[in-house]
């Protein structure tokens, strides 16, 4: 709720690689997604409404094939279901349904650059944005659609305590309506609890109430999470410094 920074991690070691990976953009992958989801709920559609689970080819977009990331097609899911699934091609139909200009409003008013939102790709992840950038958008989530920027200073004082610089208290402003940002807290945590984030309770044995997403971009250049409860946003990214190095699997 203050924005303060709790840690900030940008490399091994400056020194031998100066650059703050927090602040670089790549592929921000499925992480995206819940962005798009909060556009369309700004629209007044509901999490219960069912997409289209078809495979289908965009001549008009040079044969753009969209697929989902296991392979399955056919029928129809609900967007609480998609989402917490992370499934392709019933996001690709939300953000038709949505249209663009939704889109990008909701993203610009997130932080993030909403001229992204003119390709249909960036519905999958095909849009470079930082951690810091996506870090902020979730925190709007957790905050009930108010956006806080971060707070990296709280105040610099001389030897003699005097006080050079202190921080201005900030309330933030609302990005989003208190109910999307409330309906997209209650799909991302079916995302942990059953869906592409089970391994934070299965695997690391995380009991609290979190709610988050997953991303991997093409050819496992780019692994993201971004989380939240109530009090804390955390975002992880993991990659190598040139995209050209992929990972062997998830």
């Amino acid at each position: 709720s203050s924005g303060k920074v709790r840690a900030w991690v940008g490399g091994d070691h400056h020194r031998y690689l100066p650059l703050d990976l927090v602040n670089t953009h790549r592929p921000v992958a499925s992480t995206i997604k819940p962005i798009l989801y909060a556009a369309a709920l700004e629209e007044g559609m509901d999490p219960c409404i069912y997409l289209k689970n078809e495979e289908k080819v965009y001549a008009e977009l040079q044969d753009w094939h969209p697929r989902n990331f296991d392979g399955s097609s056919g029928g129809e899911v609900s967007m609480w279901y998609a989402l917490a699934h992370s499934m392709n091609l019933p996001t690709v139909d939300l953000y038709f349904r949505t249209g663009e200009r939704p889109l990008a409003r909701v993203m610009n008013a997130l932080g993030l650059p909403g001229k992204a939102a003119s390709k249909p790709a960036v519905a999958l992840g095909a849009a470079d944005i930082s951690l810091q950038e996506i870090v902020r958008a979730y925190g709007a989530f957790a905050m009930r659609g108010r956006r806080v920027d971060p707070v990296l200073i709280e105040k610099i004082t001389d030897t003699n305590g005097k006080v050079l610089y202190k921080a201005k208290g900030t309330g933030g402003r609302q990005a989003i309506d208190e109910r999307t940002a409330g309906m997209i807290t209650s799909m991302l945590q079916r995302a942990v609890n059953s869906g592409t984030g089970t391994a934070l309770r299965t695997q690391y044995g995380v009991t609290a109430p979190v709610a988050g997403k997953t991303g991997t971009s093409q050819d496992y250049s780019d692994a993201w999470f971004v989380g939240y409860t109530p009090g804390l946003v955390i975002g992880s990214w993991v990659g190598a410094r040139d995209p050209s190095v992929h990972f062997n699997s998830k």
